[in-house]
């Protein structure tokens, strides 16, 4: 009976304990969501009415052209920010609060036409016309066909072929092995030659005329 009552002793003691512990933990951490809620509260109280209309008027204002990727405004609009976190001494682990990244930017598409046999094609219906190229018009015009339109060390549809001035046939996608994997990649992912991008940019390095 007398060890029993040890045991049962013991396990009293140390459930105890436990929740002793528990509940320190739970008031630490009371306390620092306690401490973040006052922060909350405490910087809000610096948001003003007056000052996000100032600052909204000038972002929002027509001298910011909608502030658009890449565009004088956005940068007007960046400039003015890192301004403004420099004057309030706001830090930043980026050197100048600027981290730079490249933007591939494809301006607005021109009205097009397609005649293939005195037949007129319609965009987007019997052909989809991509790319970043010059409003222009070409007649009589002979397709050439370069495969995949690929240029790689492994892999090369120009290495015989003179592109400059000429409409270039190309077929989409990659070449793949008799096991299927890809055969510039060597596994079963794609390279970057699946993407249309590469190709229409190997293809404005050859002055290509226009890609089909």
């Amino acid at each position: 009976m007398q060890k029993k009552l040890l045991l049962f002793s013991s396990c009293t003691f140390w459930l105890l304990q436990g929740l002793l512990v528990w509940q320190l933990a739970a008031q630490t951490k009371s306390s620092q969501q306690i401490a973040l809620d006052s922060a909350a509260v405490r910087f809000s109280q610096t948001i003003t009415e007056a000052d996000l209309k100032k600052h909204l008027s000038i972002l929002a204002s027509d001298a910011y052209e909608g502030r658009e990727t890449g565009t004088k405004g956005q940068k007007m609009a960046a400039e003015y920010l890192r301004t403004f976190f420099q004057n309030e001494n706001i830090g930043s682990p980026l050197a100048g609060y600027v981290q730079p990244f490249e933007l591939d930017k494809k301006n607005k598409l021109p009205q097009n036409t397609l005649k293939i046999n005195k037949k007129t094609l319609q965009n987007k219906k019997d052909y989809f016309f991509v790319g970043n190229w010059e409003q222009m018009t070409t007649q009589n015009q002979e397709l050439l066909f370069v495969g995949y339109g690929i240029e790689d060390e492994k892999y090369n549809d120009y290495a015989q072929v003179q592109a400059e001035g000429k409409i270039l046939m190309i077929l989409m996608g990659e070449p793949k092995t008799n096991d299927q994997t890809y055969l510039i990649s060597g596994t079963n992912k794609p390279s970057i030659w699946s993407k249309n991008e590469e190709k229409l940019k190997i293809a404005l390095k050859k002055k290509a005329k226009g890609i089909v």
